[in-house]
C-alpha cells in the first residue's frame, strides 16, 4: 500500500471527531511540540491493552521530553472515555482511515499461525495478564487482522521516524518508544 507518512516526508492530515463532538486535525498535536502518534491494534486485543497499559505508564517521561502522546484506536468518538479513560489523549478511526493512509497492512491468518514472534509475544502478554475482550474484537469498527504502527513527528509536521508492524502484536514496546523519541527531543527545561 502507497503511504505518504516517509520518513524526512510532511505528515499527513487526519480530521477526527472528539468525543464532545467538535472537530479537530491531528496536526493539533504536534502544532507546538513534537508527537508521538502510535496506531494501536482494535479495543478487544489484547495486545491493545498491553501497548495501552505500556503508554499510560511511559506518557509522563514521554511529556517530560515535550513529546505529546496521540493513541488513534479503531472505536467511535462516543466510546473513547470508556475505552481510554482520561490519562491519554485518545483519537478515534472507527473506519480506519488514518491506518490507511499511514500504511498500515493487514496480517493474512497464514502469517500469524507461522509467525514464531507473534506467538512469542501473545503468550507473554497472556502470561502478563492481558485478555482479550471478545465483545470489542467482533464490534462493527475492530479489525483483527490490521497491524500496529508508529510515527514520531517533529514541531510542524516533519516526519522524524516510522514503525510499521508486521504482525498484531509488532509494536515496539514504550521505553523503545521513548528511547526513539529522545533520540529526537530535548528535555523540557522548568
Amino acid at each position: 500500500m502507497f503511504s505518504s507518512w516517509k520518513n524526512g516526508a510532511r505528515a499527513g492530515e487526519f480530521e477526527y471527531t472528539r468525543p464532545s463532538g467538535a472537530s479537530a486535525s491531528l496536526s493539533d498535536f504536534w502544532a507546538e511540540h513534537p508527537a508521538l502518534i502510535v496506531w494501536l491494534r482494535h479495543c478487544g486485543c489484547r495486545f491493545f491493552h498491553e501497548a495501552f497499559a505500556d503508554l499510560r505508564a511511559t506518557e509522563p517521561r514521554l511529556r517530560e521530553r515535550g513529546v505529546r502522546l496521540a493513541c488513534i484506536v479503531q472505536a467511535r468518538p462516543d466510546e473513547l472515555r470508556a475505552l481510554c479513560g482520561a490519562t491519554l489523549e485518545c483519537v478515534a478511526d472507527p473506519r480506519k482511515e488514518s491506518h490507511a493512509a499511514f500504511g498500515l497492512e493487514h496480517t493474512s491468518p497464514w502469517k500469524m499461525l507461522v509467525s514464531l514472534d507473534y506467538h512469542r509475544r501473545r503468550r507473554a502478554a497472556a502470561r502478563a495478564g492481558f485478555h482479550p475482550s471478545w465483545k470489542r474484537t467482533f464490534a462493527r469498527e475492530s479489525d483483527t487482522l490490521l497491524a500496529p504502527g508508529a510515527a514520531l513527528v517533529a514541531r510542524g509536521g516533519r516526519i522524524l521516524w516510522t514503525y510499521r508492524g508486521e504482525h498484531p502484536g509488532d509494536l515496539p514496546p514504550a521505553d523503545s518508544l521513548l528511547a526513539v523519541a529522545s533520540e529526537f527531543t530535548t528535555p523540557v527545561r522548568r
